[in-house]
């Protein structure tokens, strides 16, 4: 199914244990979206740092990055700041991502026009903001 991948932000992406518990091979890969961040807490018992390690290998290289945080599964550690900017930085890298991939005659599945829309309403969003602070 052709359906557009947008970036993604992952916070201990438990697909490889899907995998296991149903006994089959992992077949999810990360090379169809644009961008995409995996975080992992070092002390999870839950799901294996490998698990997000192996997904990452799955991504084109430079278009994914794990972020391993000194945490437990429950992320309690983490603020509303920390995942801010993760989705601020996949949105951006996503973007740029897409634009490069358009530019070069689309052959993946990135809509374009899913970030270029948003960003026209987040500038319109950020200058109604420095008008009301001024």
């Amino acid at each position: 199914m052709d359906v557009p991948k947008v970036a993604l932000v992952l916070l201990s992406p438990a697909t490889d244990v899907y995998f296991r518990l149903l006994q089959m091979r992992p077949t999810l890969t990360l090379r169809e979206h644009p961008y995409s961040i995996l975080i992992n807490a070092s002390k999870d018992s839950v799901i294996p740092l490998d698990d997000s390690i192996r997904l990452v290998e799955t991504a084109d290289i430079g278009s994914c990055r794990l972020e391993v945080v000194d945490d437990d599964h429950t992320f309690n550690s983490l603020t509303s700041e920390d995942f801010k900017g993760w989705v601020e930085e996949a949105y951006q890298k996503g973007a740029e991502a897409a634009e490069k991939d358009a530019a070069e005659g689309g052959k993946k599945h990135f809509d374009v026009s899913l970030f270029v829309a948003n960003s026209a309403a987040a500038e319109e969003s950020n200058q109604q903001q420095q008008t009301t602070e001024v």
